[in-house]
């Protein structure tokens, strides 16, 4: 099997096992559940595997679905137009996104998959997304999500919030 259908292969079992979690306005069958799987965080080879094949539409388009983001946000976050996004969306799900798109977005599938299973709700999310922190110098942590740094940030402040450690 060569590498390239090996990697097809992992992103398939990607997205079938995505089919376990609810669509919006359905009941979760845990209220902690990942939204992602847990072995796409915790296995970085995996994941540098689909970031250097480019995302498919397809998962962004999974992901995007579940943050609490506007196409706005996402574009910022991409460094891309609106416009530029909905052609991609007109792609289809065989469109794959560039390396550092790729990156990007996964990055905020973590952020966003932390966020949710700490607040259990979108709203409380995004509302904590939105309020200025001062962890960040009162800046709010939606303006954090354009680069890696500042997702780590996040993700690691989620972390210690999860464990009671407020800052």
């Amino acid at each position: 099997m060569s590498p390239l259908s090996t990697l097809e292969s992992k992103i398939s079992q990607v997205m079938e096992s995505l089919i376990v979690y609810p669509a919006k306005g359905q009941a979760p069958h845990s209220p902690r559940k990942a939204i992602l799987p847990g072995h796409l965080f915790t296995h970085p080879l995996e994941l540098s595997l689909i970031i250097q094949a480019g995302l498919p539409y397809g998962l962004f388009a999974h992901i995007q679905e579940r943050a609490p983001l506007t196409e706005k946000e996402w574009s910022h976050i991409l460094d891309i137009s609106e416009k530029t996004l909905s052609r991609y969306a007109r792609e289809g799900p065989h469109f794959r996104f560039r390396r550092y798109q790729s990156e990007k977005i996964l990055d905020v599938a973590q952020v966003t998959d932390l966020g949710l299973a700490f607040f259990d709700t979108t709203s409380a999310f995004r509302e904590w997304l939105d309020t200025p922190n001062f962890q960040f110098r009162d800046q709010k942590p939606v303006d954090m999500l354009a680069d890696s740094h500042g997702c780590s940030l996040l993700c690691d402040e989620l972390g210690r919030m999860e464990h009671g450690l407020f800052s």
